[in-house]
């Protein structure tokens, strides 16, 4: 048997730059987000693998509160999800300096 191992969290360090000016793109003023934004460090990024579709989040645990592919119908695939979102934020808890930025959306037209 074959086991497929994704890693769904990463942490990468982000280089202290200065501001993009909006001369180098043009129409765009990025002076406040880096302001904003430049105590941040280091990144941890969550994979986005679903959408959770139920409002009530106390039913995340349960496979139809999530818009979910056959292929990712199989048991424990819900539970990952979670674990992955957990571990990213306990990740970033523990690091004043990191930014937690869960990646993906609703890129499917059904998954609203």
């Amino acid at each position: 048997m074959t086991a497929i191992v994704s890693l769904s969290f990463m942490v990468f360090l982000l280089p202290n730059q200065p501001p993009v000016s909006s001369t180098e793109l043009p129409g765009e003023d990025f002076s406040q987000a880096h302001t904003q934004f430049s105590h941040y460090q280091n990144l941890v990024m969550v994979a986005g693998h679903s959408v959770l579709i139920n409002p009530d989040a106390r039913q995340a645990r349960q496979q139809d509160s999530w818009y979910l592919e056959e292929y990712q119908r199989i048991p424990g695939q819900v539970d990952s999800f979670i674990d992955h979102i957990q571990v990213g934020v306990k990740t970033a808890a523990q690091d004043p300096s990191a930014l937690l930025l869960f990646s993906g959306g609703e890129t499917r037209g059904a998954a609203g």
